[in-house]
């Protein structure tokens, strides 16, 4: 089973988009495939120069499948979790248990903020999920009460949570004040 999840937007409902990679012999290469919007698809180099930021080359063809294929994925918060799904087929991290990811990544690792935290923190809450997202994302998150999730600044700090080396902290849950 593939753990790593992402969320795509139909109006303010989120809509949880798996991600599947195979990485194989060949000359570098990746392709997205799964009715991806020009955004997603430009993550491919957003994706590749943040990996290799991190410490992590990506060598071969990379098949990136965004599923369910029928629905449309838009945006860029689907960065984060085909950044980690290329680093867990690459043998680099392991992502024990399905997880919810969202964030568009800068070129050099760091995790911008993205509409959608708030439903994907509703999403990962009734399935009981962690979510993991942009640091800038982290205070309308801890609105959610319930939520497990995680605010990261880039993706070293994530990819040393997931190998165990660093433990992030999870988001406190806050009241609105009257």
């Amino acid at each position: 089973m593939n753990n790593v999840s992402g969320l795509t937007l139909r109006g303010v409902k989120g809509v949880p988009v798996e991600v599947e990679v195979e990485i194989t012999g060949g000359l570098f290469s990746i392709s997205v495939v799964g009715l991806a919007d020009t955004a997603v698809k430009e993550a491919r180099e957003r994706v590749r120069a943040a990996l290799r930021a991190a410490g992590v080359n990506i060598r071969g063809r990379v098949s990136i499948n965004l599923a369910p294929a029928d629905v449309p994925k838009e945006g860029a918060l689907l960065d984060l979790p085909i950044a980690v799904a290329m680093a867990s087929a690459s043998g680099y991290i392991s992502v024990p248990a399905p997880s919810l990811f969202i964030g568009e990544l800068a070129l050099d690792g760091r995790l911008r903020g993205v509409r959608g935290a708030v439903p994907a923190a509703f999403f990962a809450k009734e399935n009981n999920i962690e979510l993991f997202i942009p640091a800038d994302n982290a205070a309308e998150v801890s609105l959610v009460e319930g939520a497990r999730a995680y605010a990261v600044e880039d993706l070293r700090e994530l990819f040393a949570h997931l190998r165990g080396e660093r433990r992030l902290e999870p988001i406190a849950a806050r009241k609105i004040e009257d």
